[in-house]
């Protein structure tokens, strides 16, 4: 059975380590949890399939979204289960930006900023896309949402703006 996404989620606040949940929430030290691997091509992650305990993706000009990530974890999974290991034995982590906004108002509105500054920007993708930009009451349920979708173990939550009331406010939520 699944864990909860209460139980996936895990906050990396401003200028510290990343944490990783469960069981341990750790805000200001990394969490010890075997090889960790962050692939940036198909290659590297058939080698993390074959040794790392986690593997950490993000969406990127390679991964641009959500479709693409689900696709990502399909690859991910059959390159464990060809490198004779169980899926059980590797974390698929989500490193994710998160915008906390104080009402839907001010979310859309929000969104509509880091859109345009991905225009202005000249990428060949939108990050604003893949960016989780809600309230805090929304939240909890747009991550399980995201993290159904995609397939993936955990998430990793990567406030942007707000600072230490943010981060607390995430701390809050996720117990």
């Amino acid at each position: 059975m699944a864990q909860p996404v209460l139980d996936r989620v895990a906050v990396a606040p401003v200028l510290s380590a990343v944490s990783v949940l469960p069981p341990v929430l750790s805000l200001r030290e990394p969490v010890a949890a075997g090889i960790e691997h962050r692939p940036l091509t198909s290659t590297e992650l058939l080698v993390a399939a074959a040794r790392a305990d986690v593997i950490r993706l993000a969406f990127s000009p390679q991964v641009p979204g959500v479709a693409a990530l689900a696709d990502l974890i399909a690859f991910a999974e059959q390159a464990i289960a060809a490198a004779d290991r169980g899926r059980h034995e590797v974390r698929l982590l989500l490193d994710l930006d998160v915008v906390l906004a104080a009402d839907v108002r001010t979310a859309r509105r929000k969104r509509a900023e880091l859109e345009y500054l991905d225009a202005l920007s000249g990428l060949t993708w939108s990050p604003a896309d893949t960016r989780v930009v809600t309230t805090t009451e929304q939240l909890l349920t747009e991550l399980a949402e995201l993290a159904e979708r995609t397939g993936v173990d955990g998430l990793v939550l990567h406030p942007l703006g707000g600072g230490e009331r943010v981060e607390q406010e995430l701390r809050a939520l996720i117990g």
